[in-house]
């Protein structure tokens, strides 16, 4: 059968046309990100070495603060010490002079007090050493971060004026009249599509702020601001490349046809189309010039697959074992000698391979070789494609005979057969090659007692497909 086209089926705004030449061009811009990227990596980098070699002098004067600062601290540290032990021999000096009030006493005592005042005027000297050191120490650290921000500022601002043409292609990845593109191209790439957006918007806005900025003549109190943001921009423009990702070129034509004919809908069953039929779909490149016009055709057996709803015949041979007779009898006999009333009592036959027909309804499983996400492996669905199980229920028709006993008194008993009658059986049924061949298990319906079954048999409709499947194979 020949089907000429289809129909989106939907609101217009839910079916946004995208063309391959479209997402053509917006794989470029990304492949052109991510290059820059790359570029803006390698010049940032040399930025913050050559900044860092321009400082080194104030790097050298910094470190000698900061030695001169720890060496104050331990001449502190030693002085405060030697300020105790002074201190100590002073309050020892003093009690001696108030237990002898001698002449040496008092003059231990005076020096002792010497001693005191000079540890105390030592001790102020190396603190008012140490806080100079640390205010010069504090100075050069500013200095050194200021003289190595606004270098490598600088830099960082030539570097990204010289990629400025990477805008081109950021700005069309940002633009709301492309999310459709992005969108396609984000899912072929497992990224989010308004993250991509956000992150090109963020680029964007980030770079065209840094080209425009005058960081010559900027407070040194902003730079640490602007050094945040060149931070931030480097990382957006690296997380945006990184939404490129090599050898998926070839999935973009599937993403975007996915995309495109999401809303799209062929109803196999409203064409009329069978099972075994090709169904025959005519893709019509129509961008561009009309003279390289392409067709593409994709043929398509129709086919089930998965769990099948089947209705078939069944013709069971049933084996319905009888009903123990002998405790009953004896009962009976028993009764009847005692009473001396006889009884008569029926039991039904026992059924080896009585043909019975019924139906059967089943769950055939059809699988699919050609799915390479099942979670079937790929043995297991040749042996199931073959084998075609099923499993469903069962309600067939037997015909059930009887017998019938009669007990007399003190005499033997004696046996007639009687007519057949009709009986219903229902049960579960597994099926092979799409139920031509069933096995039953289940309990009678009628009588006065239920009686289990099973049964094996087949289906004539069933095995007569099969027999012509095989035929026309053989002829092929």
């Amino acid at each position: 059968m020949e089907v000429p086209g289809y129909s989106v089926i939907g609101k217009a705004s839910e079916s946004v046309p995208v063309s391959v030449a479209d997402v053509s061009g917006l794989a470029a811009a990304m492949r052109e990100v991510r290059r820059e990227n790359e570029i803006v990596k390698n010049g940032l980098s040399a930025a913050r070495t050559l900044t860092t070699r321009a400082n080194a002098q104030v790097t050298a004067r910094a470190q000698a603060d900061a030695n001169r600062w720890l060496h104050l601290r331990d001449s502190l540290r030693a002085d405060s010490l030697s300020l105790i032990q002074r201190f100590a021999e002073a309050t020892a000096a003093k009690q001696t002079v108030d237990s002898a009030r001698t002449p040496a006493a008092s003059a231990a005592l005076q020096t002792a007090l010497s001693q005191v005042e000079l540890s105390r005027q030592a001790v102020n000297s190396r603190l008012q050493a140490a806080r100079d050191a640390a205010a010069a120490l504090r100075i050069d650290s500013i200095a050194l971060g200021q003289g190595t921000l606004r270098p490598f500022l600088t830099e960082a601002q030539v570097v990204f004026g010289e990629r400025r043409h990477a805008l081109t292609a950021i700005k069309l990845i940002g633009e709301q009249d492309n999310f459709p593109l992005v969108k396609t191209y984000a899912r072929v790439q497992g990224r989010l599509p308004q993250l991509v957006t956000r992150l090109a918007l963020s680029v964007d806005s980030l770079w065209t702020a840094l080209l425009a900025k005058d960081l010559r003549n900027t407070a040194d109190d902003s730079l640490g601001i602007w050094d945040v943001h060149v931070r931030n921009l480097a990382a957006s423009l690296n997380d945006l490349a990184e939404s490129d990702q090599n050898g998926k070129e070839d999935q973009l034509l599937r993403g975007l046809v996915i995309d495109a004919m999401k809303d799209a809908e062929i109803t196999i069953r409203q064409l009329g189309a069978q099972i075994g039929d090709v169904l025959v779909l005519s893709v019509t490149d129509t961008v561009g010039d009309p003279g390289t016009h392409r067709e593409l055709q994709l043929r398509m057996p129709i086919r089930e697959f998965g769990f099948v709803r089947r209705i078939s015949d069944a013709v069971l041979l049933m084996n319905v074992p009888g009903v123990r007779e002998s405790d009953e009898l004896a009962a009976a006999q028993s009764t009847a000698d005692k009473s001396g009333v006889g009884s008569t009592r029926e039991f039904p036959l026992n059924l080896r391979g009585a043909p019975s027909a019924g139906v059967s309804l089943t769950w055939t499983y059809l699988p699919r070789l050609d799915d390479d996400y099942a979670f079937v492996p790929y043995p297991l669905r040749s042996v199931f494609n073959w084998l075609r199980p099923g499993v469903g229920f069962n309600a067939s028709v037997i015909s059930v005979a009887h017998k019938s006993i009669t007990v007399t008194p003190k005499a033997p008993i004696s046996e007639s057969a009687k007519d057949p009658e009709v009986g219903y059986t229902f049960g579960i049924v597994s099926s092979a090659f799409e139920g031509a061949v069933q096995w039953s298990v289940g309990r009678t319906m009628t009588g006065d007692q239920a009686r289990a079954y099973s049964a094996i048999g087949i289906s004539f409709l069933a095995a007569t497909d099969k027999a012509k499947d095989l035929f026309k194979a053989l002829a092929k």
